[in-house]
């Protein structure tokens, strides 16, 4: 392939693409060491936080499509923060074959630890950016996740 014929085909879409995907390593490895001195991983804190977020519950089958990992990788991760001792799995009430994950009082308590330092680190992170153009950037990112 001639150098020429890969130039022209480079754009706007290519440039977003690659910028999003250097941002979000980036982001990543930022994230990875923040939570570190937490003892805990980016997939486990996403976890947490989506427990937190609905009302410390959520079935099994669930927590793969909001993280978008497979079952296999939820099993796993779900059985760490089990060892941790910051979630647990019970048995539905309603429905038996359903599992729940639930967030224990020691994953509270951790969530808790990490909220305002996490919160400061994105304002940290974020602060030579406008609202304005935050918000253009989350429904510009919106609008390619929906085409994905």
């Amino acid at each position: 392939m001639s150098d020429s014929r890969w130039s022209r085909n480079r754009g706007e879409g290519h440039r977003l693409v690659v910028t999003v995907v250097r941002a979000a390593e980036r982001l990543q490895k930022a994230a990875d060491r923040f939570l570190r001195d937490y003892g805990i991983t980016v997939a486990q804190f996403n976890l947490l936080a989506a427990l937190a977020a609905n009302r410390d519950s959520l079935p099994q089958s669930e927590i793969g499509t909001r993280l978008v990992v497979s079952r296999a990788n939820v099993t796993g991760l779900v059985g760490r923060l089990q060892r941790l001792g910051l979630c647990r799995v019970d048995l539905d009430a309603a429905d038996g074959r359903i599992r729940r994950v639930r967030l224990t009082p020691e994953g509270r308590r951790l969530l808790d630890r990490i909220e305002q330092p996490y919160f400061r680190e994105i304002r940290r992170l974020t602060r030579g950016l406008e609202a304005a153009r935050l918000q253009h950037a989350v429904d510009t990112l919106e609008r390619l996740l929906e085409q994905l």
